[in-house]
């Protein structure tokens, strides 16, 4: 049952992994799920169902899963475009001179207050 509504739950997300990563995460969701069942059984008050209980152990594991997995997945921009920030870099290297000569153009425009 917890594998079954671990696949359903990672099946619903958007662009969750495919094929034997699925499963091995719908694998490893289920089986923290069961640990963290059986350690906090003594807790449950019998409020509602207890597959309903259960369940929410299961999304909270597949939750953790999934955001582990994008983390890792993830393609950085700066890995991508790495000259492209390396040309951006090269606008900002500007000789301590030219800051002393922005600062006085600026310096020598009339402000008109208002």
């Amino acid at each position: 049952m917890l594998l079954k509504i671990a696949r359903h739950e990672i099946n619903r997300r958007s662009a969750p992994p495919v094929g034997v990563e699925l499963d091995d995460m719908a694998h490893q969701a289920a089986a923290d799920a069961l640990l963290a069942i059986l350690a906090k059984l003594g807790t449950y008050r019998g409020e509602s169902r207890f597959t309903t209980w259960v369940y929410k152990f299961v999304v909270f594991e597949v939750l953790n899963k999934l955001k582990r997995w994008r983390v890792h997945n993830r393609a950085l921009a700066l890995d991508v475009h790495a000259e492209q920030w390396q040309a951006l870099s090269v606008g900002f290297a500007a000789e301590p001179s030219h800051h002393v000569e922005a600062r006085d153009a600026i310096a020598a425009v009339p402000w008109v207050s208002g």
